[in-house]
């Protein structure tokens, strides 16, 4: 240590103009806003308003906070169906090969969209407070 001492810096400077809180909050709402309608943040909402559909009527009077494992279960493999992507059987002549082929195996979702929507899931279920550990 050579023993130069460096000036003390004020940091509690007086602010020049006092701040407008009602201004601020206003940017924030708004930046809220603008967050909240971007096309990803309406996908949770629109998977939430999806599931509870698909709880009411195919399950009967069920709500998110009554759900259960088996509820998400029955959903993504109800979200399953209507896929992009072919599913070869071992003895398919199509295994490997990419787009939708004649040979009648099945259409499902890729493996990256299922464990977006467990994703998704996961955020609704903990915005609702029912976070926790998901088992297989």
């Amino acid at each position: 240590m050579c023993g130069f001492k460096r000036p003390a810096l004020s940091t509690a400077q007086p602010l020049l103009v006092a701040p407008d809180i009602s201004a601020i909050d206003g940017r924030l709402d708004q930046l809220r806003g603008i967050a909240l309608s971007s096309p990803y943040a309406k996908q949770p909402e629109s998977l939430k308003k999806e599931f509870s559909a698909f709880l009411c009527s195919l399950l009967g009077a069920k709500t998110l906070f009554s759900a259960t494992p088996k509820d998400v279960c029955r959903l993504l493999a109800w979200k399953d169906s209507p896929g992009k992507t072919q599913v070869h059987v071992s003895t398919c002549p199509y295994l490997g090969r990419h787009k939708v082929h004649s040979c009648g195996c099945p259409v499902r979702l890729s493996y990256a969209t299922i464990d977006s929507y467990i994703g998704k899931l996961r955020a609704i279920f903990k915005d609702a407070g029912r976070e926790g550990d998901w088992t297989p």
